[in-house]
C-alpha cells in the first residue's frame, strides 16, 4: 500500500453554520466554513518581503457554498523579531519585516484558523558575473538536469568547462493555486546564445488530421457550468450519507417509443428550483443506455438507425472503458441504464454566428432525489446526459449542424461526460466525500476518458510514444481525429504560452491540454499503471486537487508537475535524459510539427522559451502551475552567472529550477 502524500496546508477546517435545502423534510445540512488567509487577494501558501517591507494579510470565513461569514479575527506571529505585526485584531493584519529570518502568521476566529508562512529576506546585491573564488556548477553531460529551488538560484555561476555548452533553465510555479502569481527577475553574465538542438521541428510530410469542420468546443461555458453546478450542490453533498439509493427495478425500463417528461433547464441560479419540462420520446434502448429525442427537435436529425448504433457504441465501447478505468455510478433510477437525452435545449445555449459548441453535457442536480432529504425539486432523478441534435437547416439560432458532425463527436461527448457522471455519483452516494472533484483535475479526468477511447478505437497503446507513423493508419487517425485531436490542440494552446497558462487552472483550453498531458505522464511514470491510478482517482476517492493527486501517486504530486514541465522540453530531443523527464505514450516533437488542419500545417513544435542570449534582463510573471524555459549558452573556458529573483529578494522556495544541459 502506498503511503498517502499529505499537502500542506493552508486553508484550516472550522466552524458550521447553518444551509438550506429545498426538501420539505430532513434537518438542515451544515454549511462548513473555512477561515482563509488572502496576500494580494489571492490565496497563496507562503510569502517574501525584505527587511522593512510590509505585507498585508486578509482573513476571511467562508462557506462551501460561496457565503462569506462574519466573525472576530485575532492575529499572532511566531517570532516578532523577524516579522511584527502592526495590530493584532481585526479582518487584515500588516505584515512588517524587522530581520532575516522566517515566521508564521496566524489568523484565528473562533475555533478556526489558518497559516500564512512569511519568509524575511536580505535583497540580492553583489556581482552578477563570476569570479575564481565563486563555486560554479561543473558542466552537465548532455541530458543532465540539476534540481534547485528558486532561493538556490540568487547567484548561481555555470562552468563551461574545455568545449562549452548549451542550457535550458526551467522555471516552475509550484503555489497552490493558480491565482498565486510569482514575478521573476532573470539575468544572466557572459553568456551566448542557444542555437540548439532542441529546436523547433519541422514535419517534412503534413498529413489532415481533423475531420470536423471549423467549430471548437465552448470549453468555457462547459467548465462554467461545472463550476456552477458543483457550487449550487456543495452543500446538498455534505449530507449523502442520508441519501438512500433505491434497489434495482429493472422493470421500470421504458419500452420504445414510450414518453418521457424531463426537466433540461440550466437556467436556474441553483438548478433545481425552476424546471422546465419537454417531452421526449424513447427512440432506442439498449443494455446501458436509453436514447430518448426532444420531440420539439429540428427536423433532418438522427435516423432510428443512427440512434441505434450510438446506443451499441455506447454498451460497446463507452460503458467499458470508462467504467473500468473510473468505476460504476450508482443505479439510482433502477433501470440499470444511463438516460441519454438529444435535445435542442443543448443547441440553444450557442449563441447565433458562434463558431463555438456545446457537444453536451452531464449535470450533477439530477443525481438527487426530487423529495425528502437534500430534495432538488428539478432533478430527472436519473444518470442521465444533455447531447447535442443534428440541426442542418439551422433552425436554433441559424447555427446549422449537421448529421456527419454530430454524430462525429457524440461519441467522445459521451466518454468525456460519463467520467463526470461516475465521478460525482461515486462521492455522492458510495464514497460519501466531503466535496466534488476541483474542476481542473475533473477535466482533465475526462480528457483522458476521451484517450482511452482513442486506445480503444486505433488499437494502439500508451507508451508506444505515438507519432504521425502510427496515425496513417486509416483506423488509428480515424480513432484520433474523433477521440484525441481536442486534447492535442488544447495542449498545443499551453506550449504557445506556458507561463501564463496552469495546470490547476486560469485558461481554460490551455489548463485542459495540460493536465490531461500531465495525467498521462503521471499514469506512464507510476509503476501501479493506468487503470490502478484512474481507479485511486475517482473510484476510491473521498479527496479532491492535489490531495488526491497526492494520495494516489504516493508522492508530492508537485515534484511530478515539475518535473512534466521538463519532460515538455527535453522528451524525444534529448539523448541520455532521466526517465522522469520523458513522455513514453507521445512522440509531441514529431507528431505536433506534422498536423495539417484546415487552417494550414503547424509545421513546428510550438513550445516558446526565450533566449537569454538576446535578453539577458528578462522578467516574467508565472501563473501557480505555470512553467518557463530560458535558453543561455556559455563558451569554452567561460563561466556563466545566473540570477532570479523576485522583487529584488531570493525567490521563494515554491520556485522550482531545473537546470538541463541540451547541447
Amino acid at each position: 500500500m502506498r503511503a498517502p502524500w499529505i499537502a500542506p496546508l493552508v486553508v484550516a477546517l472550522a466552524l458550521l453554520s447553518g444551509g438550506c435545502s429545498d426538501g420539505p423534510t430532513g434537518s438542515r445540512p451544515a454549511d462548513e466554513a473555512r477561515l482563509t488567509i488572502s496576500a494580494f487577494g489571492a490565496v497563496s501558501e507562503d510569502a517574501t518581503i525584505g527587511v522593512d517591507d510590509s505585507l498585508h494579510l486578509s482573513a476571511a470565513l467562508i462557506t462551501e457554498s460561496g457565503k462569506t461569514l462574519t466573525g472576530s479575527v485575532t492575529w499572532r506571529t511566531s517570532d516578532a523579531t523577524v516579522a511584527n505585526l502592526l495590530q493584532t485584531e481585526g479582518d487584515t493584519v500588516v505584515v512588517v519585516g524587522l530581520k532575516a529570518g522566517a515566521a508564521e502568521i496566524t489568523a484565528t476566529s473562533g475555533s478556526a484558523t489558518a497559516t500564512e508562512h512569511v519568509t524575511v529576506a536580505l535583497p540580492v546585491t553583489g556581482q552578477l558575473t563570476c569570479g575564481p573564488g565563486d563555486p560554479s556548477i561543473t558542466p552537465l553531460a548532455v541530458g543532465q538536469a540539476l534540481s534547485m529551488t528558486g532561493d538556490q538560484v540568487s547567484h548561481l555561476c555555470v562552468d563551461g568547462g574545455v568545449a562549452g555548452g548549451e542550457y535550458t533553465l526551467v522555471a516552475f510555479n509550484s503555489a497552490l493555486v493558480s491565482d498565486a502569481r510569482l514575478s521573476l527577475d532573470v539575468a544572466a553574465s557572459d553568456i551566448v546564445s542557444a542555437a540548439g538542438p532542441p529546436r523547433p521541428n519541422v514535419g517534412a510530410t503534413p498529413f489532415t488530421t481533423s475531420l470536423k469542420p471549423r467549430l471548437v468546443p465552448d470549453a468555457a461555458l462547459h467548465l462554467r457550468m461545472l463550476e456552477s453546478s458543483h457550487d449550487r450542490t456543495a452543500s446538498r453533498l455534505r449530507s449523502a450519507a442520508l441519501l438512500p439509493v433505491a434497489a434495482p427495478r429493472l422493470a421500470n425500463v421504458p419500452s420504445l417509443g414510450s414518453e418521457m417528461r424531463l426537466n433540461a433547464d440550466v437556467e436556474s441560479s441553483d438548478g433545481c428550483s425552476n424546471p422546465t419540462y419537454r417531452m421526449g420520446r424513447v427512440v432506442a434502448v439498449s443494455t446501458h443506455a436509453i436514447l430518448v429525442e426532444d420531440e420539439s427537435n429540428p427536423s433532418g436529425g438522427f435516423t432510428t438507425a443512427q440512434y441505434d448504433s450510438i446506443a451499441q457504441e455506447f454498451d460497446r465501447d463507452v460503458w467499458p472503458v470508462d467504467t473500468e478505468n473510473f468505476g460504476t455510478p450508482e443505479d439510482i433510477d433502477g433501470n440499470g441504464r444511463a438516460i441519454i437525452f438529444y435535445t435542442r435545449a443543448v443547441n440553444e445555449m450557442t449563441k447565433s454566428g458562434s463558431d463555438e459548441y456545446i457537444g453536451g453535457f452531464f449535470y450533477n442536480r439530477d443525481l438527487f432525489p426530487t423529495s425528502g432529504q437534500n430534495a432538488c425539486k428539478g432533478s430527472n432523478h436519473a444518470e442521465m446526459f444533455y447531447m447535442l441534435v443534428p440541426d442542418p437547416g439551422g433552425e436554433v439560432n441559424g447555427n446549422i449542424r449537421s448529421v456527419p458532425f454530430v454524430r462525429g463527436v457524440t461519441v467522445g461527448v459521451l466518454a468525456h461526460e460519463f467520467q463526470h457522471l461516475i465521478n460525482d455519483s461515486r462521492r455522492l452516494y458510495v464514497n460519501h466525500a466531503p466535496a466534488w472533484e476541483e474542476p481542473w483535475l475533473n477535466e482533465g479526468l475526462s480528457h483522458i476518458a476521451e484517450e482511452l477511447m482513442f486506445y480503444r478505437k486505433s488499437g494502439l497503446q500508451p507508451k508506444q510514444n505515438i507519432g504521425p507513423d502510427q496515425l496513417k493508419d486509416g483506423t488509428a487517425l480515424q480513432a484520433y481525429n474523433e477521440f484525441e485531436a481536442d486534447n492535442v490542440s488544447r495542449l498545443i494552446r499551453f506550449l504557445q504560452a506556458p507561463d501564463q497558462a496552469s495546470l490547476m487552472g486560469g485558461d481554460e483550453l490551455s489548463t485542459r491540454g495540460a493536465i490531461w498531458s500531465f495525467l498521462r505522464y503521471a499514469a506512464d511514470r507510476d509503476p501501479a499503471g493506468d487503470k490502478a491510478l484512474w481507479n485511486a482517482l475517482v473510484k476510491n476517492t473521498t479527496t479532491s486537487g492535489l490531495q488526491n493527486l497526492g494520495n494516489a501517486l504516493g508522492v508530492n504530486p508537485r515534484d511530478w508537475m515539475r518535473d512534466w514541465g521538463v519532460s515538455v522540453y527535453t522528451d524525444d530531443a534529448l539523448p541520455g535524459v532521466a526517465a522522469e523527464y520523458s513522455q513514453p505514450s507521445w512522440n509531441m516533437r514529431a507528431l505536433i510539427p506534422a498536423l495539417r488542419t484546415e487552417s494550414g500545417a503547424v509545421g513546428r513544435y510550438p513550445l516558446y522559451a526565450f533566449s537569454l542570449g538576446f535578453n539577458p534582463t528578462a522578467r516574467l510573471t508565472l501563473q501557480g502551475g505555470g512553467v518557463a524555459y530560458a535558453r543561455f549558452g556559455v563558451e569554452p573556458a567561460a563561466r556563466a552567472g545566473l540570477r532570479v529573483t523576485s522583487g529584488g529578494l531570493p525567490a521563494p522556495e515554491h520556485l522550482k529550477i531545473i537546470l538541463v544541459r541540451t547541447k
